[in-house]
């Protein structure tokens, strides 16, 4: 079970929110400090003026209106980019609330198949990231650009371990 919990770490505390922070020898890292996560890459971008935000404001609580933010979002992106397939990034419970508003609006319809997993009228894609859990930004990036840093090689379950110094020590690796 320690590889399934260290990867759920890792998703969870560095991904999106992690904040590097350098470590001096034999001193263990706290959670959330291994690397600079989603959100410090976006808000240094933000502050370098190399990213220009759409504001939206907080998700609202009516479903209704919560669609509408999204899809006011969507429609704002720059035409340049509104014919390349896009991922909309978001906390997981924010992407059932806009399933569920389709299904409520479009659900009657004849021809409904439900959510295809895609902002209406567009090529964006909604994705929901258990990283961002407690986070209410929203972050669209074309789809061959969000890569997310994980083990794709045949030993991606493989860990070694070591004793040395009378510390235990596991190793693994991760490739983007």
């Amino acid at each position: 079970m320690l590889l399934p919990q260290a990867f759920e770490d890792y998703e969870l505390n560095e991904v999106y929110k992690g904040v590097y922070v350098a470590l001096g020898a034999g001193v263990a890292g706290a959670a959330g400090t291994a690397i600079n996560g989603i959100r410090k890459a976006i808000n240094d971008n933000v502050t370098a003026g190399r990213i220009t935000p759409i504001v939206t404001g907080a998700p609202s609580a009516t479903n209704t209106v919560w669609v509408d933010q999204v899809e006011d979002l969507v429609d704002k992106i720059s035409l340049r980019y509104q014919h390349i397939l896009m991922n909309l990034a978001m906390q997981p419970s924010l992407v059932s609330r806009i399933q569920r508003e389709y299904r409520a609006k479009y659900g009657k319809d004849t021809d409904y198949k439900g959510s295809n997993g895609f902002v209406y009228f567009s090529i964006v894609s909604i994705v929901g990231l258990p990283s961002m859990i407690g986070s209410n930004k929203l972050w669209a990036t074309t789809q061959g650009n969000g890569i997310h840093l994980g083990k794709r090689t045949q030993n991606k379950n493989a860990m070694e371990i070591e004793s040395v110094d009378r510390k235990v020590k596991f190793l693994t690796d991760h490739s983007a």
